[in-house]
C-alpha cells in the first residue's frame, strides 16, 4: 500500500516463512518492479525477471524469483497499492488468463 506521494507504506507478505521475511529486512520503497504496476496503471506481466532491467533494489537474502505478475490496486480513481505475484506452483510462469483473474 502507498501513501499520497507514492511510497510503500505497508508491506503484506504471503508464502514467505517468518525467517524468511525477517531476511528481507525493511520493506521496499517502491522502486524497481513493484512501482511498475502504480507507475504504469496497468496489469504487468514479466515472464523472466532476470531480463528485466526494471528489476533493481532486491535486498540480500531475497528469494529467487523467476516471473512477476502485478497489479496496481485502484480506489475511486487512485493506485493505492499494487498486488504482486511471483512464481506459480507449477513454475511455468503466469500467462493472459493469470492477469484477468488476478
Amino acid at each position: 500500500m502507498v501513501d499520497d506521494n507514492g511510497s510503500f507504506v505497508e508491506f503484506i507478505t504471503s508464502g514467505l516463512s517468518a525467517e524468511e521475511r525477517k531476511r528481507l529486512g525493511t520493506p521496499p520503497r517502491g522502486q524497481g518492479l513493484l512501482a511498475v504496476p502504480l507507475q504504469e496503471q496497468r496489469a504487468v506481466l514479466i515472464p523472466s525477471i532476470a531480463h528485466d532491467p526494471r528489476a533493481v533494489g532486491f535486498p540480500p537474502g531475497h528469494p529467487v524469483m523467476t516471473s512477476f505478475l502485478g497489479v496496481p490496486i485502484v480506489w475511486k480513481d487512485r493506485a493505492i497499492g499494487t498486488l504482486y505475484l511471483t512464481d506459480n506452483e507449477q513454475g511455468s510462469g503466469f500467462d493472459k488468463g493469470d492477469e484477468e483473474t488476478l
